[in-house]
């Protein structure tokens, strides 16, 4: 059974075991920037996220194709909580995240073209579908057409800010661009 230790800041899974499930303590804070090792390990969560999103407008389809209803909303569901972790990934910087700022510094901007506008500002009625019991939630056919948020577009959207970004690492730390595209081609498993 998990319980919050208020001492601790984290959660710890009982009395018997010792270890926090939280991240180490110089973290917590965000006052410690994260070492290249962190970064590196970082790479591999921030590249699961990205390419759950990029797999699950195809899944969503089979789902479609399937009449698997249940299928099809775990598809939505799973998407939006993969988009919007790197939404704020490449579009936030708190302390205590993984930030796309965490390997560029303060030069890193998401792009202003017209589709990484839409993607931000789909965050609100995204966040209202995903996490909460709102009346945007009703209404979010009624602001977003069918329903579905063409993901598909989406996905796209997501896939120009994440290149954007790896470009912009060329410049500042092409080693963790590296890391990055290597992840991504599969050249990296672990």
């Amino acid at each position: 059974m998990l319980r919050h230790d208020h001492h601790e800041q984290c959660w710890v899974r009982n009395s018997q075991i010792d270890e926090p499930f939280c991240a180490p303590r110089r973290y917590r804070r965000g006052a410690v920037k994260p070492d290249r090792d962190d970064l590196r390990n970082a790479v591999k969560h921030v590249c699961y996220e990205f390419q759950r999103a990029q797999s699950l407008p195809a899944a969503l389809e089979r789902a479609r194709a399937a009449g698997d209803e249940p299928g099809v909303s775990a598809c939505f569901e799973s998407f939006f909580l993969h988009l919007r972790n790197l939404i704020e990934f490449l579009d936030r910087s708190k302390p205590s995240h993984i930030s796309a700022t965490n390997y560029t510094g303060n030069s890193w901007h998401l792009p202003k073209t017209e589709s990484l506008t839409r993607l931000r500002r789909s965050e609100r009625p995204m966040n209202a579908h995903i996490s909460h019991l709102t009346w945007e939630r009703v209404t979010v056919a009624q602001n977003y057409g069918n329903g579905d948020w063409e993901i598909a577009n989406f996905a796209r959207s997501l896939d120009e800010a994440f290149s954007a970004f790896i470009d912009s690492l060329d410049g500042i730390d092409a080693e963790a661009a590296e890391w990055f595209r290597a992840r991504l081609r599969g050249d990296v498993t672990d």
